[in-house]
């Protein structure tokens, strides 16, 4: 999991440290407090530390303090140890002296509290331990995928480099919006072109219809699981939902003299005997914008099965009753993964506990993000043991 972040010149985050002590974490604070930005930027120097191509600044500085470059340290618990790893990246606008020289990552096995540098890298050179001769790469490629491309396959190093490459990769974003691209129906052809990248690549997809095909034709003891979530012993959403095969004619693009038929499928779902539309199936865009989100947010907890999950206020357009369910559920999934989220909902904070809080706030622009101190968090145990809520025990810090 990961242990902390330290950010500096990325967006609003100028110097900011967070600390992740718990698989689940909430971050609460008022809008424009740069709670996205955090989650923004994990997910940055996850793709940007195992990536094979140049590192893009161009989204991730905050130009309006003309930093000299933009960098950050993550801290990551695995079985294989605990490591830092630090990647720092020129800002391309700085001038003169202000300019760093070239982009710099490290990477450290932690031992206690000492770090020990498995290797270290600057410019073109990636010096690692115990080697006498430096690797030389090119000049803004990060350090982790090129040595895993050239490292021969037995090579000692390997093992701590797939495992953090491995768990990075893992690391995914979750805006949770709706895109007009994805239909409520998959053609044959649709799905087995992405089956094909899924199996051979690990690609995944935002779009809810290939996940339940997919778990439906190729996973039935996780589809089934999925059922037994969403249906009435579960979260109470749904009666029943089920995949539809058709045989659709499709229209021909410009280029075709006929329309052709082809083989569709088309998850369809029954809501609660509780809610509108009982008994009747519906295509997934017919449903709520509320129910669509938890189906969705539960689809990706079962199908993803990420490393961390960074996801923006799952409770969104969702009943309260419902949500605090929802909630429930994230965290028994989140035994064999993180899941960091934001969120503005008193609802969400009173099933958490307070040390799965953290305050964002910002002065002057500049994000701070901070757990509950030793103090507060025996403070909040005592007003909870009274029947107090988190919500209303926070309300004097200004959250959520």
């Amino acid at each position: 999991m990961i242990k902390s972040i330290d950010i500096k010149n990325f967006r609003s985050c100028y110097s900011t440290s967070i600390a992740f002590n718990k698989n689940v974490c909430a971050i609460v604070g008022k809008n424009g407090a740069g709670k996205t930005n955090v989650l923004r930027c994990i997910d940055w120097v996850a793709s940007s530390s195992i990536s094979t191509d140049p590192v893009r600044v161009t989204q991730a500085g905050n130009v309006s303090d003309e930093p000299d470059e933009v960098s950050t340290k993550l801290i990551v618990e695995l079985d294989e140890g605990r490591f830092e790893y630090c990647l720092s990246i020129p800002w391309p606008y700085a001038k003169g002296p202000r300019r760093a020289a070239s982009l710099r990552d490290s990477l450290a096995l932690i031992d206690g509290d000492r770090p020990t540098d498995i290797f270290r890298r600057e410019g073109e050179k990636i010096v690692v331990c115990d080697r006498p001769e430096p690797i030389r790469i090119a000049r803004a490629t990060p350090s982790i995928a090129a040595l895993l491309s050239l490292l021969p396959e037995n090579d000692e190093l390997r093992k701590p480099l797939s495992a953090l490459s491995s768990f990075l990769a893992g690391i995914r974003y979750y805006a949770l919006e709706e895109k007009a691209e994805y239909p409520d129906f998959v053609t044959e052809q649709q799905y087995n072109d992405w089956l094909i990248k899924y199996q051979n690549e690990g690609l995944l997809t935002d779009s809810v219809a290939l996940r339940l095909i997919y778990m439906w034709s190729e996973d039935k003891e996780r589809f089934e699981e999925l059922r037994a979530l969403l249906g009435p012993e579960g979260l109470g959403l749904l009666k029943h939902f089920d995949i539809v095969e058709l045989n659709r004619v499709i229209e021909p693009t410009r280029f075709e003299m006929d329309a052709p038929e082809t083989k569709v499928y088309l998850p369809v779902f029954t809501p609660s005997e509780q809610m509108g539309g009982a008994g009747r199936p519906f295509p997934f865009f017919n449903l709520s914008v509320g129910t669509r989100r938890v189906i969705r947010i539960v689809t990706s907890l079962l199908f993803d099965q990420r490393s961390v999950m960074l996801m923006e206020q799952p409770e969104d357009s969702v009943h309260p009753g419902l949500l605090r369910k929802l909630i429930d559920v994230m965290k028994t999934y989140s035994y064999s993964f993180q899941i960091i989220f934001t969120t503005h909902s008193s609802d969400v904070l009173d099933v958490l506990r307070p040390e799965e809080v953290l305050m964002a706030t910002a002065i002057g622009g500049r994000t701070s993000v901070r757990q509950l101190s030793p103090d507060e968090v025996a403070r909040a145990r005592r007003f909870l043991s009274n029947e107090g809520s988190l919500s209303d025990f926070l309300e004097p810090f200004g959250e959520p």
